[in-house]
């Protein structure tokens, strides 16, 4: 893991990208789902007509999970889904309209088929299949080390009554998995699935509150999370290592919930058990959250002066990060990734030297911290 990939919500929002946004669309979406008449699926209608525009085709999950909500709260009313369904539609399609009229199949090209082989095809931000996870397990803490715990709530509870935890299971999936299988990866594409995440683990905290034993042993696992050997780095991902752990806590503690009795007794100090239990698990994630900001180089910022300096410029491509910073304060349509451009780039923004294949190289015209400006020194060049 590199430090570029690793961030907080406030670094996320500063990004020149919409993702904290279309977030908080999805967000107030589902919550409406919840609700019952007709004005709130007007209002949800909205709201993911709003995402779509936002993000376009990243908004694909909200549908889909307004949905499971309202399946999971209500009786099944077509003429609801309709009504999301026109109001989502009125909302989002003539600007999609408008921009194909104006700029006809360019504009299919670029908003649709260039984003989806970016997710698909081998370029810039590619990694295999289980990089999410080891991002997780990396940056998530400690919240990914009550993961075998949370699993096993989920569980329970869908065995008795799927409709309590059908919501952020199909959240959690409708994000995780398409992601983890596009080639492309970026960590904020998966911020959506902060919120079924925090769902599960208050189910699950809600949950082991009712003994002590099971705080006692929940209380370990997150100060387990602080243990430097579950610092990732580029060449050290102890992956296996923890599946293991997974295995072996999800185990223990179905031996700790079923066989062990235990109750509010005197015998413990109960209530200060779930106070210190909360008190350490809110300064463990706060822990993580400043450091991991603190570890970001800051690429927003860097970029923003760069490209105040160089404006005007066009045919930019961006070698080893997201090119979407880039776009956003350049102010050009044309920011590709280098490794995907089927045109020679004119510019390329990059936090090292770059060489093309066959040995030219391009001229430093400007630099902003690590980042760095080149331009292309000679007409022509081979990837």
């Amino acid at each position: 893991m590199h430090g570029d990939s690793r961030g907080n919500f406030s670094f996320l929002a500063t990004q020149g990208t919409t993702d904290a946004l279309l977030l908080l669309l999805g967000t107030g979406t589902v919550f409406l789902g919840m609700k019952s008449g007709q004005r709130n699926y007007v209002a949800a209608g909205l709201l993911t007509g709003l995402a779509v525009l936002t993000k376009s085709i990243a908004a694909f999950w909200i549908p889909v999970v307004f949905l499971a909500v309202y399946l999971s709260h209500h009786k099944f009313r077509l003429k609801d889904i309709i009504i999301y369904s026109i109001v989502l539609s009125g909302t989002a399609v003539p600007w999609f309209l408008y921009m194909f009229t104006a700029y006809g199949n360019e504009f299919i090209y670029r908003h649709f088929i260039f984003n989806l082989r970016g997710g698909t095809e081998h370029g810039q931000n590619s990694a295999p299949l289980y990089w999410y996870l080891m991002y997780m397990i990396d940056s998530w803490k400690p919240f990914i080390f009550m993961a075998p715990i949370a699993c096993y709530t989920v569980i329970k509870y869908g065995l008795s009554d799927f409709r309590k935890i059908l919501v952020p299971v199909v959240w959690a999936c409708i994000i995780f998995i398409p992601y983890s299988v596009a080639s492309s990866k970026v960590w904020w594409y998966i911020y959506p699935l902060w919120i079924p995440i925090l769902l599960c683990t208050a189910l699950t905290i809600q949950d082991i509150a009712r003994r002590p034993v099971l705080i006692l042993f929940s209380f370990i696992l997150i100060l387990f999370s602080l243990h430097p050997y579950w610092r990732f780095d580029s060449g050290y991902s102890p992956l296996l290592e923890f599946f293991l752990y997974s295995g072996f806590v999800f185990f223990v503690y179905l031996i700790l919930e079923r066989k062990i009795p235990g109750a509010k007794g005197n015998k413990m100090p109960y209530r200060f058990l779930v106070y210190s239990f909360w008190g350490v698990f809110i300064f463990i994630s706060g822990f993580f959250g400043i450091r991991q900001s603190l570890d970001t180089p800051d690429w927003s910022r860097n970029v923003k002066n760069l490209a105040e300096r160089n404006q005007g410029l066009r045919n930019i491509a961006v070698a080893g990060r997201p090119y979407e910073s880039v776009l956003f304060y350049f102010n050009t349509g044309n920011v590709q990734a280098f490794s995907r451009t089927n045109s020679v780039p004119e510019y390329v923004v990059s936090t090292e030297a770059i060489h093309t294949t066959n040995g030219k190289s391009y001229t430093l015209i400007d630099m902003e911290g690590d980042l760095m400006l080149f331009k292309l020194q000679n007409e022509t060049v081979t990837e």
